[in-house]
């Protein structure tokens, strides 16, 4: 025990030197990888910075605001951003931080002259400066600034919404795009296209090579916004897409509808303000205002749905002259005072973007509009009634009415037990009734809200079925809803 003892003691003192000894070896080694590590990272990165996207050539209205955008990489941090621009009557430049990507500069009413820019950014080894399109100012963009006299060939943006009727996340999408439009804060118009029409999904397959819903098309594909994003995302897209920089080339639109007839008369103008040839195609959406074929996947009709294309045919128009075009169709099957006509005109030069541009994926030639312009047949529209089915929801499956597997997207509405069918309905006028068909069976009809039918009959030999809902306002205009189903009601 003694002996143990004298051991223990005579340890000890060298067991703590050896503590301390080997805690300073290994704080002295950290503290020397960490500040190594620190200066080989700065002195091995030669890796120059990337300009990966800059607004370029844009075009604004004297007393305007010229919205200067970039996005760049680096594979340690870009640490400066520069902004250089002047008025073409100036020599020396001016200076601002584009560092957060953004940057605005005043145009002012008067003297009406153009602008110049060009921007330089670098990273904290140097290995810059990196210009975009020059870095010394050599080469620049330029901001077309317009007066009055060129108001008739401002430009005004157009949007295509892709959407399909079993898509979760495109009610958000066609909200936002349908509040910044009603606001009136951009001169902008939109169309939707339902991929349940064959006609836009040919559009979004053959020309956008869409790799899925929602996706957001901006002036034929010079901005795309893939995928649900907050509103000021598609705010930003539409403000920089209002002043880029664009032919002088302008569109009107006329549409009428011959009296005691059926017959549209569709004709308009497209005129060139340029000395030089311009080469497009020309194409004229028929919409309705309020869908009365397809619903979204909260069962709200879409807005501005696509129909068809009324005219789709390549221009030439010479410099300084006009191109005129028309035609005549037949709506004897349709609504007048719910269409709503769209002249686009789309630049014959292509350029590579993506349907996803974030991971570059799914390209395509895009086509950009570089005019557009709006009409329909009444400045009064008496708009049928909106009407959707909300339960059960579209590609789903429900057990005794209730949803399950929400994350699970199926191509038919799958539907065990019993459940109730529920629609909403609503209008310009009072809806007068609703009316719920079962392969096309009337099976009930509600005069009020809520519009509900309880189906319990049992579906014992049949599982493919189609469910119906019919509204109808007070004026007698119609709308349908309609889902396919696979049910499996037992009891």
């Amino acid at each position: 025990m003694d002996r143990m003892k004298k051991f223990t003691l005579f340890k000890l003192p060298i067991f703590k030197i050896l503590v301390i000894v080997v805690g300073i070896i290994i704080v002295a080694s950290a503290s020397f990888i960490l500040l190594s590590g620190t200066s080989n990272s700065e002195s091995d990165d030669k890796e120059a910075p990337k300009i990966l996207w800059v607004s370029g050539n844009l075009t604004v209205p004297a007393g305007g605001e010229a919205i200067i955008n970039i996005d760049f990489t680096d594979n340690v941090g870009v640490t400066t951003a520069i902004l250089f621009y002047r008025s073409a009557s100036r020599e020396t430049w001016n200076n601002t931080s584009i560092i957060n990507g953004t940057a605005i500069i005043s145009i002012p009413a008067s003297p009406v002259e153009n602008w110049y820019y060009y921007i330089v950014i670098d990273d904290a080894a140097g290995n810059g400066p990196i210009g975009t399109p020059s870095a010394d100012g050599s080469k620049y963009y330029t901001i077309t600034v317009n007066s009055n006299s060129d108001e008739e060939f401002s430009h005004s943006v157009f949007i295509e919404e892709s959407s399909s009727m079993s898509c979760k996340f495109c009610p958000k999408v066609s909200k936002r795009i349908h509040e910044l439009y009603q606001s009136g804060k951009y001169n902008f118009y939109y169309v939707t296209l339902v991929q349940d029409n064959s006609i836009a999904d040919k559009r979004l397959k053959e020309d956008y090579n869409l790799l899925g819903n929602p996706t957001v098309y901006i002036d034929g594909g010079y901005s795309v916004v893939f995928g649900a994003k907050s509103k000021d995302v598609y705010e930003d897209k539409i403000k920089t897409a209002l002043i880029r920089d664009v032919p002088k080339i302008a569109v009107t639109l006329n549409v009428e509808l011959k009296e005691n007839t059926s017959k549209i008369n569709i004709n308009g103008v497209i005129k060139n303000g340029e000395s030089s040839t311009y080469k497009g195609r020309l194409k004229v959406y028929l919409t309705e205002i309020v869908s009365t074929k397809w619903q979204d996947y909260d069962g709200n009709p879409y807005q501005f749905a696509l129909l068809e294309f009324v005219i789709d045919k390549d221009i030439t128009v010479n410099g300084n002259s006009e191109y005129q075009y028309s035609k005549t169709i037949d709506a004897s099957k349709l609504d007048p005072e719910n269409l709503m006509f769209f002249a686009v005109v789309f630049n014959k030069e292509g350029v590579k973007r993506y349907s996803n541009p974030d991971d570059e994926e799914n390209e395509f030639t895009a086509h950009f509009a570089d005019a557009v312009a709006q009409a329909s047949v009444s400045e009064e529209h008496n708009l049928p009634p909106s009407i959707g089915i909300t339960h059960p929801k579209r590609g789903r499956i429900h057990i005794l009415g209730r949803e399950i597997f929400k994350s699970l997207s199926l191509k038919n509405t799958l539907i065990l037990g019993r459940i109730t069918i529920s629609a909403n309905a609503s209008g310009d006028s009072a809806v007068a009734k609703v009316d719920f068909y079962l392969d096309d069976n009337l099976v009930k009809t509600c005069t009020s809200p809520p519009y509900e039918w309880k189906w319990t009959k049992p579906s014992i030999f049949r599982f493919h079925h189609t469910l119906k809902v019919v509204a109808t306002d007070d004026t007698g205009k119609t709308s349908t809803a309609t889902m396919d189903v696979i049910a499996f009601i037992l009891l």
